[in-house]
């Protein structure tokens, strides 16, 4: 099942899922959070790429392509492909459905994992953690880092943590 969004509809809740495990939201909400408890203004104020509604077959062909790469494993060819719909937004289709098939493929292998301890599910799988890197690299060019940005980051995010 791929996502179609209509206007006014809601955001699925793999994207959700995508953009809140991002080390971009985590890094964003870190900066102004002084403590564990998460206010509902604190969770309103989290940025969100803006998203367009309109569907191409340019755009299909594209998100065919980047999900090709994602089920094949090709991920560090995923960002190339979808490079132009990554420049400004609103962000096209083809890279919603691209994050949203990465999300789906940690799910289905944190899932396999089965019932483990809460320490152990605190970090992902090694094999889902490439899926995870690939949406946080897709969500840094949404909000247009440069690698450099993007280096900075992460380097704080890990200092924070």
């Amino acid at each position: 099942m791929s996502y179609v969004p209509s206007k006014g509809s809601r955001v699925p809740r793999h994207l959700l899922l995508a953009l809140l495990n991002s080390n971009l939201l985590e890094w964003y909400f870190r900066l102004g959070s002084t403590n564990s408890k998460v206010n509902e203004y604190q969770f309103r104020n989290l940025p969100c790429p803006r998203l367009s509604y309109a569907r191409s077959a340019s755009d299909r062909c594209l998100a065919d392509s980047a999900l090709s790469a994602v089920r094949q494993g090709r991920l560090c060819e995923v960002p190339g492909i979808l490079a132009t719909a990554l420049e400004r937004p609103p962000f096209p289709l083809s890279v919603v459905r691209t994050i949203l098939g990465a999300t789906r493929r940690i799910v289905d292998i944190e899932t396999s994992r089965g019932d483990i301890a809460r320490n152990e599910r605190s970090a992902l799988a090694p094999e889902a953690q490439p899926y995870q890197d690939l949406i946080n690299v897709l969500l840094y060019k949404m909000a247009g880092l440069t690698d450099e940005e993007q280096r900075g980051v992460e380097q704080r995010l890990e200092e924070m943590l």
